[in-house]
């Protein structure tokens, strides 16, 4: 027998799989997101799941015996992407970690201008005219100044006017008829915004009559599984371009759950929702739309697309929303400088400031830079470590992460998301500690961990599977080689930021400095000065933004002003390349030690 029966034990279901394939892959394929940060290659360590028969798989692989301790394998974990399966198994995966409470709902569920494309129209037509006019479909398109979107539009038109006494109510988007509903009806005009970002996707589920936000949601964005940023995602296509369809299969299941779970928490229909507005960066929407990114990632970096681009929900296989659906693609300023981007731009102050610099602190580091009226941008090889993918014990802003760290009376003080114990350390507790830790002279500006802290700071350093770490908790820490990914991070972060400063000429003293993405609106803007993260400002000049594209996102949904000011912007921004520009390197490896005492002292 060649398949394999793996019974799920939170769900009793039965996944089946062939004889000796990878139990990763074969749990992926069967819907379930476990993270794998590194693209199932044995470097991450964090694809565990529990083992309840442990003689049904393949021994323990060198990646596994390097990873996981000695007792942690004798308790059935094993990396699923270390797995081959031999025979029936059971194991225990988990994968139901919520983070929609972690998400910041300030200025972003403000309610938004109203300046719609998609309207809700009232209509008479006189039977007298049916005589002289040539047919329904014309006197109903004449009268409405609109065209028929579809045929199921032609098929409910004589329908509704016999029964409707030739009274209706027309939805209609850009001129174009989406629906015909009697002239009663009570439905309602809904869209969705959406930030597709690397890590997460975030929905807001808006009244397009008022502007008014319902609801709103966050969850991991599951292509996680392939890989934690855009890079191993596009690796993983490349060497199977299967493995699009099953990622572009995924994140539209999650737009899907997300639809139903909006609707349920506002009370309201998945069938009124006609439009969806998107913005992320162009790896993501490229994935979304099924369309191979791999051109992306390799010279001349030239994408399949970048200008706006629109479709039918029902071609991208968006279903929970109503058939004559609407979904907007908003266009991208480059290969790197996405329609997030241009989102976040639109919806803060910053192109109303004479200086001012956008940071987007996500998975990728995306950096804008406005002087007087020209605008430059860019974007770094920053990694997934403030995102906590590349780190140990690190993880995205969820229940159970160390999200705010600070030193009192002698000791470490942490914060914990959920207040629950510490499991995990997410990017705003990792700026935290490593300032900290710099401040105590734990680490020296080099990033070396100290090899003999003083007495009273002795207990705060240990050693973790051969490797010198600064200890948190007893489950949280940060090894050296995770400073050493942090370091790379904010280099290239703020490399690529003092090229753009330079570029443009401006002075620090006037600059402004915008930030944004989850792990931006929680920082501690002190201690990202203290690591070197960000320029050196006055702190009063730093203005948290929160989730600024998903605000974006919201304003074109409703303002077809803001819609035409996306497509402007886009054409509006110098782009610069810092893989061709040879300053990067210099300034790379110039900005990799942490500030000196007397920058620490200063701050």
């Amino acid at each position: 027998m060649n398949k394999i029966k793996v019974k799920i034990a939170e769900t009793n279901r039965e996944v089946f799989c062939d004889k000796n394939s990878n139990l990763l892959h074969c749990l992926q394929n069967a819907g379930f997101a476990l993270p794998g940060e590194c693209g199932g290659h044995g470097v991450c360590g964090k694809c565990k799941v529990k083992v309840l028969s442990p003689q049904s798989l393949t021994p323990p692989s060198d990646a596994e015996k390097r990873l996981l301790t000695q007792e942690v394998l004798k308790s059935g974990v094993r990396l699923a992407c270390q797995v081959r399966l031999i025979r029936d198994t059971k194991i225990a995966v988990s994968t139901s970690v919520k983070i929609d409470n972690t998400i910041r709902l300030t200025g972003e569920t403000q309610r938004c201008e109203q300046d719609p494309t998609l309207i809700a129209k009232a209509f008479v037509i006189s039977p007298e005219s049916f005589g002289t006019s040539k047919s329904m479909l014309e006197d109903l398109e004449n009268t409405l100044k609109a065209r028929a979107g579809s045929l199921l539009v032609i098929k409910t038109l004589p329908l509704l006017l016999g029964k409707n006494e030739h009274h209706g109510k027309a939805i209609i988007y850009n001129d174009e008829i989406l629906d015909l509903l009697p002239a009663d009806s009570s439905r309602r005009l809904l869209g969705l915004a959406i930030d597709l970002g690397t890590t997460t996707i975030v929905g807001y589920l808006d009244n397009l009559e008022n502007g008014e936000n319902l609801a709103a949601s966050v969850r991991l964005n599951p292509q996680r599984a392939w890989g934690a940023d855009i890079i191993s995602r596009i690796s993983i296509v490349m060497e199977k371009t299967k493995h699009l369809g099953k990622m572009q299969k995924a994140v539209v299941n999650a737009i899907n759950e997300m639809a139903k779970e909006l609707c349920y928490k506002a009370n309201v229909s998945c069938k009124d929702i006609y439009r969806i507005v998107v913005v992320g960066n162009p790896t993501m929407v490229h994935i979304l739309a099924g369309v191979n990114p791999s051109s992306i990632a390799m010279a001349p970096f030239t994408p399949v697309f970048l200008r706006y681009l629109e479709f039918p929900a029902k071609e991208l296989g968006i279903s929970q929303v109503n058939p004559a659906c609407k979904v907007s693609l908003m266009p991208h300023a480059s290969s790197y400088i996405g329609s997030d981007i241009l989102a976040g731009l639109i919806s803060s102050e910053f192109l109303e400031e004479t200086t001012a610099l956008y940071i987007d602190l996500g998975t990728n580091g995306e950096i804008v830079l406005k002087a007087d009226k020209q605008i430059f941008a860019t974007s770094t090889a920053a990694g997934p470590a403030f995102e906590g993918a590349t780190i140990k014990r690190g993880s995205v802003a969820w229940p159970g992460a160390v999200d705010h760290v600070w030193i009192e009376n002698d000791k470490l003080g942490y914060s914990v998301i959920g207040e629950r114990e510490a499991e995990t350390i997410c990017g705003s507790g990792i700026v935290d500690l490593i300032a900290i830790a710099l401040k105590l002279g734990l680490i020296d500006p080099q990033g070396k961990i100290a090899s003999s802290p003083q007495d009273e700071f002795e207990g705060f350093v240990c050693e973790v599977d051969g490797e010198r770490a600064i200890r948190l908790s007893e489950k949280v820490y940060l090894t050296q080689s995770d400073i050493r990914q942090i370091q790379l991070a904010k280099a290239a972060i703020s490399a690529g930021a003092s090229i753009l400063v330079k570029e443009s000429g401006v002075s620090l003293d006037a600059l402004k400095i915008y930030i944004t993405g989850t792990f931006g609106a929680r920082l501690n803007i002190k201690n990202a000065f203290k690591i070197g993260l960000l320029p050196l400002v006055s702190e009063k000049n730093v203005v948290q933004l929160g989730n600024a594209a998903g605000l974006g996102a919201r304003m074109i949904l409703h303002s077809r002003t803001r819609e035409k000011q996306i497509n402007e912007l886009r054409s509006c921004i110098t782009i610069l390349e810092l893989s061709t520009d040879p300053r990067f390197s210099d300034a790379f490896i110039e900005h990799m030690p942490f500030p000196s005492e007397d920058i620490q002292n200063s701050l």
